[in-house]
């Protein structure tokens, strides 16, 4: 019994750091892409 709340334990955990990886991907692609728009347009102009 312990053991199996020991592994529910270590599931939540990793399932947070994937989570917070994912943020973290997904809000640096948002903003690698914004100043990438703020760079590009001023040229295109």
């Amino acid at each position: 019994m312990v053991l199996n709340e020991k592994i529910v334990n270590k599931l939540q955990r990793d399932k947070m750091v994937y989570m917070k990886c994912i943020f973290v991907f997904y809000c640096f692609d948002w903003f690698y892409f914004e100043v990438n728009e703020l760079g590009v347009n001023p040229l295109c102009k």
